[in-house]
């Protein structure tokens, strides 16, 4: 799977053109202390309400629920606790993408297909008198911008809520469905062993939704953080609120659904392509039948294209292996250890989505940088190196945000933050001369060095210590890691070959 860049912060285009960066990020979620530590507290709570359980079994509430108590218990916690951003909130604290960037980093076919998809939605959530904040984005997409969202892992949704603290109920993270699916996904992982038998995503570039199922067979559908629905439940609302429309009840919360994403792989309704082996795909067609009480016309359309099939995921074995583990010991051995080191391995792709700094090769961590549109922006006021320098300098935190500085943030995340290790400022600063280079016409290649103590940015004719934020001697020892890309000219002059 050669998406080594898009895994360290995918953005919504690169989640809809590479389908399969969501595996990563889900097992990276797994390698997360803090992920764990909530899953704890999850279970704590679904055995404290065992204990003091006094419902009979012919309570009506009781019977509704049909789903297993640490399941139903995960997507609360989900919801109580983090912040789903919308489109303005989104604006205004990440702001937004250029959309000509990304159809020369991307494609333009595809970036146009996401964006023909999520109008559509729009359009058909105000026939229903369903659609809220559609005006921002539509003005947003005149502008040829869009909202800029970015998916990541449980630690970067956590530090994200940075921005929030002037509240009074500061929620533990600021998601989108897209996080909300890979940290439900994560925690389904930790559960005991036969409460779930399988998790899929079934998606629009609009909104991510899972779907699965326990060993037994009873499906469930994760809408988002705030809808969890069993299989009766479902087939209730379908019956008291839309007569038994069950395709109407469907089209309301995803229309235009067009993928499904599992562990072995993804199948496209658009198109035909698939990944999934066919009995595996079948099988899960034949849940999804089960859950909504019909054959989706979205699924009916799909099985009428021409099969096109493709290498399946190399992630189905280490998910299987993974689910129900245990403990965070158990996730990383079986992540970690058990896999080989090459830079084109699952584990490095993991890691990469981590954001760890014990990957082979660190260049895909310098391509994901370049994507940042406010590196961009400021680059615009930037006449010299040390105009660059200065904004370091104005960096209020030297602390990571993952409190580790074996763990890289993007430069957008520094920014916003307004923190970071010497590591993290040091990919800040190396971006940002490689903007104003590139507005200038200049092509000098830029090399960040990764020492114990201290990062270096060398140039042309300069090498800049981020400790000091100072011009310094090249260091010529004690190097233990360099980031450099010197193959491509920075993202947003290349173009989609």
């Amino acid at each position: 799977m050669d998406i080594a860049h898009e895994v360290v912060s995918p953005n919504i285009f690169d989640a809809h053109v590479h389908p399969d960066l969501v595996l990563p990020l889900v097992l990276a979620n797994l390698l997360s202390q803090q992920l764990w530590d909530f899953s704890a507290r999850i279970m704590s709570r679904v055995e404290k309400n065992q204990v003091g359980h006094t419902q009979t079994a012919a309570d009506p509430e009781q019977i509704e629920d049909d789903l297993a108590p640490a399941l139903r218990e995960v997507q609360r916690q989900i919801d109580r606790h983090f912040e789903h951003l919308s489109h303005e909130r989104v604006i205004e604290i990440n702001g937004t993408f250029d959309l000509q960037d990304e159809r020369a980093r991307l494609g333009e076919p595809a970036v146009n297909a996401a964006l023909e998809n999520i109008v559509s939605s729009f359009i058909w959530r105000e026939s229903r008198g369903t659609a809220r904040g559609t005006e921002s984005i539509r003005q947003c997409i005149g502008d040829g911008k869009f909202p800029a969202y970015t998916y990541a892992t449980f630690d970067v949704v956590r530090a994200n809520r940075k921005g929030v603290r002037h509240r009074k109920h500061v929620p533990m993270g600021l998601t989108s469905c897209l996080d909300e699916v890979a940290i439900f996904a994560a925690l389904v992982m930790t559960l005991p062993v036969l409460t779930v038998d399988t998790v899929v995503i079934l998606a629009s570039p609009a909104h991510y939704t899972a779907f699965g199922w326990n060993p037994a067979g009873q499906t469930w559908w994760f809408y988002g953080k705030n809808a969890l629905f069993s299989e009766r439940q479902w087939h209730k609302r379908v019956a008291e609120q839309y007569q038994g429309e069950a395709q109407l009840a469907f089209e309301d919360c995803l229309p235009f659904a067009d993928r499904l994403i599992s562990i072995h792989g993804t199948y496209n309704f658009i198109t035909g392509r698939g990944s999934i082996p066919v009995e595996v795909r079948d099988g899960i067609l034949t849940k999804l039948d089960q859950f909504f009480g019909i054959r989706l016309s979205q699924v009916e359309e799909a099985l009428k294209q021409p099969l096109t099939v493709v290498e399946p995921s190399a992630f189905a074995p280490m998910f299987r292996q993974l689910l129900g583990v245990q403990s965070i010991d158990h996730a990383r051995e079986q992540i970690l250890v058990r896999q080989a080191q090459a830079p084109d391995s699952l584990t490095q792709t993991i890691l990469l989505s981590y954001r760890s700094l014990a990957v082979v090769d660190l260049s895909p961590y310098l391509i994901a940088a370049r994507n940042s549109p406010a590196c961009r922006l400021l680059s615009q006021t930037l006449f010299s190196v040390e105009d660059a320098m200065t904004v370091v300098r104005n960096i209020a935190g030297r602390d990571s945000i993952f409190n580790d500085r074996e763990r890289l943030a993007m430069p957008e995340e520094t920014l916003r933050l307004d923190t970071g290790s010497d590591r993290d400022c040091a990919l800040l600063l190396h971006v940002l001369i490689e903007c104003m280079y590139d507005a200038s016409g200049r092509s000098d290649r830029l090399e960040t060095l990764l020492t114990q103590d201290d990062s270096f940015i060398v140039g042309p004719d300069f090498c800049i210590s981020i400790g000091q934020l100072a011009l310094t001697e090249i260091p010529v020892s004690g190097v233990v890691g360099r980031i450099a890309d010197w193959s491509k000219p920075p993202a947003h002059v290349r173009r989609h070959d």
